[in-house]
């Protein structure tokens, strides 16, 4: 019996045993029939690697440099190209799939706090490098505003997580309709 893919990390099984139905899908498709093992040992990897990436559930999620992690530590390839054509289109198909809209929001958000946190930060840091009398007070000026900024982001975040919190619960609650009725 397949597992539920939102809660179900065990890599040493074969993905495409576990989720058929993905072997057929715009990317995945692409890994799968270019794995030549009978196994598709190689490609059910790459598969997980994805699930361990972008699966709100997993522990690698809400890690900065998951990608480099995974890459290194579940597929034992620190080559490994996350910008191929085919994985790309994979990691979008399994956002789609798996991910509701507001896990997809989430993901969007959190994306951009990482992106522009590490933007800040690098920002900061060469024009605090530079000799006291190169420094230029404007861009030091627009650093600290846009870091004041991040407080309205966090917000806006918060709100998608707290969404993404209640279309959790509330798929844990069965309502009986109607429709549910035991008469026919």
């Amino acid at each position: 019996m397949n597992k539920n893919i939102r809660d179900h990390f065990d890599s040493s099984l074969n993905f495409w045993a576990e989720y058929p139905e993905f072997s057929t899908m715009p990317g995945f498709k692409e890994i799968y029939k270019a794995d030549k093992l009978r196994s598709k040992r190689k490609s059910s990897e790459i598969a997980w690697a994805i699930h361990f990436a972008y699966n709100h559930n997993s522990k690698f999620y809400n890690i900065p440099e998951k990608l480099f992690l995974i890459a290194r530590d579940v597929l034992k390839d620190e080559e490994f190209k996350w910008s191929n054509k085919a994985v790309v289109a994979a990691c979008e198909i399994y956002k789609q799939t798996v991910l509701t809209q507001a896990e997809r929001s989430l993901e969007s958000w959190n994306q951009t706090l990482m992106m522009r946190d590490k933007g800040l930060k690098e920002w900061y840091k060469d024009e605090f490098d530079k000799d006291i009398s190169e420094r230029n007070i404007k861009i030091i000026s627009e650093l600290d505003k846009q870091m004041s900024s991040t407080a309205k982001f966090f917000a806006d975040f918060k709100n998608i997580t707290a969404a993404l919190r209640e279309e959790g619960e509330s798929k844990k609650v069965k309502i009986k309709g109607e429709s549910d009725s035991d008469d026919f």
